[in-house]
């Protein structure tokens, strides 16, 4: 699907959900690995990847150890997702 929208000219822009920090120390170095292996390939391929697995971990914007709450404190992730889009708009 990737490699259909490139060759259509549609730029794709991946970024990786975010993730408690209970979730991303409960992970193995083999789940690690392969997610930093595929997340290389998809890199090879000219695309832009955000990551953000841990970018949210130690805030207190969880509502459990799978989901962002919906607080005030959550916006952040909202705020920051927009301002990925707008950027890569304006690039």
């Amino acid at each position: 699907m990737i490699n259909k929208l490139q060759k259509r000219g549609t730029k794709v822009v991946l970024f990786t959900s975010p993730y408690h920090r209970v979730f991303l120390d409960d992970l193995n170095n083999e789940q690690k690995s392969s997610l930093d292996s595929i997340l290389g390939d998809l890199q090879k391929s000219n695309m832009t990847i955000y990551r953000l697995d841990d970018k949210y971990a130690d805030l207190p914007i969880w509502y459990n150890f799978d989901h962002i709450s919906y607080t005030k404190n959550s916006i952040i992730y909202s705020e920051d997702i927009a301002k990925l889009i707008i950027s890569e708009i304006d690039k």
